[in-house]
């Protein structure tokens, strides 16, 4: 597992609430977008990055980036940390991570791990929608500086950080 996202939940047509969770798996062929449906969702709260998962019984969809995800749904089987398997097998979540200096203007998805070294403070903004926000943090590792640039409420986030934490970006 290289990253977890937060469960979401939604009310579909016919009233009902749904949930859905995301996660990042990979292996030593590339990565996969997980996403889990209604009670599987709830599987999130016991699975961190870097543990090992078996999916069983998923299927496979288009995803919103026209890439193809696994969707675990009532028929599906989430296995965490299963029985004879070797970890060696798998990459380490450091591998998926660049560093600054490798980092190219065209890449749509990165991942980086930086110190950081300047955040400024949250600007709000007129748009048709209501309000924005928009903040700048400066981030740097041993090749390199750059800013990140946080929008909405990833904004909003970045409140709790502060110059000299250490930060995960995915």
């Amino acid at each position: 597992v290289v990253l977890v996202y937060p469960v979401k939940t939604f009310s579909r047509r016919n009233k009902e609430n749904g949930k859905l969770a995301r996660m990042m798996m990979a292996d030593s062929t590339g990565t996969l977008s997980v996403v889990l449906w209604d009670d599987k969702a709830d599987l999130l709260k016991q699975i961190t990055q870097n543990q090992i998962v078996r999916i069983l019984h998923g299927y496979v969809r288009e995803g919103l980036d026209g890439k193809p995800e696994l969707q675990v749904g009532i028929r599906g089987e989430v296995l965490i940390n299963p029985a004879n398997v070797k970890t060696e097998n798998f990459p380490e979540v450091k591998e998926f991570f660049k560093k600054i200096s490798e980092l190219k203007e065209d890449e749509k998805y990165v991942n980086i791990v930086a110190l950081v070294t300047r955040v400024s403070p949250v600007t709000t903004f007129q748009k048709e929608a209501g309000i924005g926000k928009v903040t700048r943090v400066g981030l740097s590792d041993d090749t390199g500086l750059i800013n990140m640039v946080l929008w909405n409420e990833k904004a909003d986030f970045i409140k709790e950080v502060k110059r000299g934490d250490c930060l995960q970006v995915i």
